[in-house]
């Protein structure tokens, strides 16, 4: 296993951060060919760190039936589909925004940069927690840290490390999956810490 960094050090300011929740819908959490119980048991603990930043936002799959993206994975969150609705969890959570995307990249989601400009303009932190963390959530925070190296803005992508999960299952060993995951984002200037719910 490789060897993660946690900023035990790192004092968040909840005011100026803007809280991204990745994909905690429905098709991963409760139903579904996708759906995971490691991800669904963060769910109320994403809940509960909602409720420290009054700027949270949510990007969720929603996907139509053509999307390129079923070439490599199953048909799952179908746009209008049960699948494609927040868990139960994160309902009355009081989002500023609610976005979609049929990628896996939530960079990519709709009007992503007219609604983040101003939040980076403002040197605001940005905290990402959800799932899966190989895939959405790796694929999303090495793009934004990209894209804001690219723009010359040093701003923090953090990862509370407890609250980011992803799937078990054949050829997807999840503890080392989810390890190797942290270390990449770690070794790409991505802060890892601890959610301390």
């Amino acid at each position: 296993m490789f060897k993660i960094k946690v900023d035990k050090n790192f004092n968040l300011d909840y005011e100026k951060s803007v809280l991204i929740v990745i994909d905690m819908v429905k098709g991963f959490t409760d139903i579904g060919i996708l759906r995971s119980d490691f991800i669904k048991n963060i769910a109320k603990d994403i809940k509960k760190f909602c409720y420290k930043f009054p700027n949270v936002i949510a990007i969720n799959d929603n996907h139509k039936n053509e999307d390129c993206e079923f070439d490599v994975y199953p048909k799952h969150c179908l746009e209008g589909d049960f699948e494609s609705e927040l868990c139960e969890e994160l309902l009355d959570i009081e989002f500023k925004h609610v976005l979609t995307k049929n990628s896996t990249n939530s960079f990519f989601s709709n009007n992503f940069i007219q609604i983040f400009q101003k939040y980076i303009d403002d040197n605001f932190n940005f905290v990402v927690v959800g799932c899966c963390t190989d895939i959405c959530i790796l694929q999303f925070c090495l793009t934004f840290k990209g894209y804001l190296n690219s723009i010359n803005k040093n701003l923090n992508i953090i990862v509370p490390k407890d609250l980011v999960e992803t799937y078990d299952g054949e050829n997807h060993p999840r503890d080392k999956i989810q390890n190797a995951s942290l270390y990449l984002m770690d070794n790409m200037g991505i802060k890892l810490i601890e959610s301390e719910i």
